[in-house]
This record gives C-alpha cells, sequence and structure tokens, in this order.
C-alpha cells in the first residue's frame, strides 16, 4: 500500500487509484467517474439487500451489511467518517460511498429515520473494533 503523506501524518490508500500532481498540496487521488461510483453503489445497494432481505433485527442486519461490505481490516482501523478519536490518533473513515449506500438500504428496509441508523452505525463500529483489536 502507498502511503500519502497529509497534515503530518500518513494516511493509508486503500485502492489504487492514479495520483494526480497538484501545485498546492502535492498529489492527490484522482476522482473515479460519476458512471463508475454509480455502478459500484448500485453493486453494494444490491449486496446490502441481498443479505439483509429475511433479518429482522436491526443490530444484526447491520452487522451483516458491513462485514459484506467492509474489509476486516478496515472494520477494524477506520473510524465512522474518519478524523481524530478519543484516544487523539487520527484514523481513516470507512469509504463514504459505501457507507451511504448501507445507510440508505437499511434505512429503506426497516422503515427508520437515517440518523438512527448512523448511530447503530457507529456502535456497530465500535463492536467490530474491539472484536477484531
Amino acid at each position: 500500500m502507498k502511503a500519502i503523506k497529509r497534515n503530518g501524518y500518513k494516511k493509508h490508500n486503500p485502492i489504487k487509484q492514479p495520483m494526480v500532481q497538484s501545485p498546492i498540496s502535492g498529489n492527490i487521488v484522482q476522482r473515479d467517474t460519476v458512471a463508475a461510483i454509480h455502478e459500484s453503489t448500485e453493486v453494494t445497494e444490491k449486496i446490502v439487500s441481498e443479505i439483509i432481505q429475511y433479518e429482522t433485527r436491526l443490530p444484526k442486519a447491520l452487522a451483516k451489511a458491513m462485514r459484506a461490505v467492509f474489509t476486516r481490516q478496515q472494520l477494524a482501523e477506520c473510524s465512522f467518517k474518519g478524523g481524530i478519536t478519543t484516544k487523539g490518533l487520527p484514523r481513516l473513515g470507512l469509504p463514504v460511498a459505501e457507507r451511504d449506500t448501507i445507510i440508505d438500504v437499511i434505512s429503506r428496509h426497516f422503515e427508520v429515520d437515517k440518523p438512527v441508523v448512523e448511530q447503530k452505525m457507529r456502535s456497530a463500529l465500535h463492536r467490530f473494533y474491539l472484536m477484531f483489536k
């Protein structure tokens, strides 16, 4: 994995994406095309829908969806949105597109507001962190 240095700490780039030289901030990851992002979101949405199809409990469905979409390393090392944690160490956030897709699908499936799902997802991520560390 290639490390990108930003704000005095190293940030890992787990996805192999082309780098673009910026005169101000150095190397930045080039954004994917809108079509590729939309396609990956549809695939993620289909995976999550199939996994939680018969699940009746929100926390269990959330845990299943997170295990299906994110890697074990992401669940163990990433924070929900990224940034400084309570211990003061900066951690990467979960990928935004996948995180938002899980929240959307589960909120529609269980007919719950998105902030409720976000809160439960944060709790599930904390449990994964304790389980995998």
